[in-house]
């Protein structure tokens, strides 16, 4: 993986090629900010408790095996005061479709040594209380494209369209509105139980 990800650095200085850009915003209300479980309730957590937090966004080929491929750009950080995650590639992307993995380390621990893009360190899938990317909406998988597991969103980037972006935030609703739920459930941060 160190090797994939530093040849990925190196190409990213001479590439034309859109760029892929996710921001993951967590709205606090009343130093609290609320998520869904997968399950459609809500839970709350201080927003203190996220800021400081490690993250890591990951951007795959459309499609991909879930801890079997390297990822084609990932960076780590922690979660800023101001609660949003900005990632903008560091290479270049070809037309085509890429998923992409957002997840917010709260109770699993990550040493900052690990937290480098050339670090042979893999990144741990989440555990109860990390909040993790998720979707429900397809709209996303376009014809001939593959599927897409849970934990990841897709990112379709387009010929002649130039940069792709995707748009993450801890959205909730009533679990006794349908229709809101499901759209809760688009493009959504959950926090996994």
């Amino acid at each position: 993986m160190r090797i994939a990800i530093l040849v990925s650095l190196a190409l990213a200085a001479c590439s034309s090629e859109p760029q892929i850009h996710i921001s993951t915003q967590f709205a606090a209300t009343a130093g609290e900010v609320s998520f869904l479980l997968p399950n459609g309730t809500t839970q709350a957590v201080a927003a203190s408790d996220l800021v400081g937090k490690p993250y890591v966004v990951s951007v795959f080929e459309g499609g991909f095996s879930q801890g079997n491929d390297d990822p084609l750009d990932l960076e780590w950080g922690t979660v800023p005061d101001h609660l949003t995650i900005d990632f903008t590639s560091t290479v270049g992307f070809e037309p085509g479709p890429y998923d992409a993995s957002v997840i917010v380390y709260v109770n699993t621990p990550v040493a900052s040594e690990d937290m480098q893009a050339d670090a042979a360190f893999e990144p741990e899938a989440p555990v109860g209380g990390d909040l993790s990317a998720f979707t429900l909406d397809e709209g996303d998988i376009l014809p001939g494209d593959p599927s897409f597991e849970a934990g990841v969103v897709r990112i379709n980037v387009i010929d002649g369209e130039g940069d792709a972006s995707k748009h993450l935030s801890n959205r909730t609703a009533a679990p006794d509105n349908s229709d809101a739920l499901l759209e809760a459930f688009t493009d959504t941060i959950l926090l996994v139980p």
